[in-house]
């Protein structure tokens, strides 16, 4: 059995940990995980900076890297208009929303900040506690994902038609 080292080149595996990480992380981090030099890396990273899939971000005077919000956006709705007719994208906002009902139902609250309050003023024991934390992240998740799937419908018409025949 191959390992990842030996199925992609070092650029590949920049890109790799690079894009799916989910907080901002040194050139450093990155290079060990990829199993790259540090100077690898940030070449390949300064590269991924320039075509807008990563943003370099500053803290206490350390270079951070992390996935670009805006590219990442764009995948995704483009991926929903190519993926889906606009009778599955409204068949999942109503999937969205059923959970969401659920949870304030559930949980007695109308958001995910109050869900997390409940946890410091209730007597829980600590996988009550993990799991409303898990709820409140993934009800932040679900509504970003209405947003964006609504965003998918809004648009679908403009980029399915006979102007982007690729999509259609």
């Amino acid at each position: 059995m191959s390992t990842w080292t030996e199925q992609r080149d070092g650029a590949a595996r920049v890109r790799a940990v690079a894009l799916t990480i989910s907080e901002p992380r040194t050139a450093g981090w990155i290079a060990e995980e990829a199993d790259v030099s540090r100077n690898t890396a940030r070449k390949h990273l300064d590269r991924l900076v320039e075509t807008n899939e990563l943003e370099r971000v500053e803290s206490g005077g350390t270079v951070l890297y992390r996935p670009d919000e805006l590219t990442r956006y764009f995948r995704q709705l483009r991926d929903l208009i190519e993926n889906h007719d606009t009778d599955e994208l409204a068949e999942g906002i109503t999937a969205i929303k059923a959970d969401i009902r659920e949870w304030r139902s559930k949980y007695d609250v109308d958001s995910p900040d109050e869900l997390r309050a409940t946890i410091a003023s209730a007597d829980l024991d600590p996988k009550a506690e993990r799991e409303r934390r898990e709820v409140a992240n993934d009800w932040e998740h679900a509504r970003h994902r209405i947003e964006l799937v609504r965003d998918a419908i809004e648009l679908y018409d403009r980029f399915t038609g006979e102007r982007f025949p690729v999509l259609a």
